[in-house]
């Protein structure tokens, strides 16, 4: 079914220091996250790399 993602390759890292961690869960300590999905696929084939930013509520 188009539109599915069949599989993906993601990782998480901070823009403070470039750590990076497990997506698994997101630590409240940090400002923010930057999720990097590295690939996709659905039956329409691969989609390009790209890069989503979680804020957090606060920032300490």
């Amino acid at each position: 079914v188009n539109g599915v993602v069949l599989s993906y390759s993601a990782s998480c890292r901070s823009e403070l220091n470039l750590s990076q961690w497990s997506c698994g869960v997101i630590n409240a300590s940090r400002c923010f996250c930057i999720l990097t999905v590295l690939t996709a696929t659905n039956s329409a084939g691969t989609s390009p790399a790209a890069h989503i930013h979680i804020p957090a509520r606060t920032c300490t």
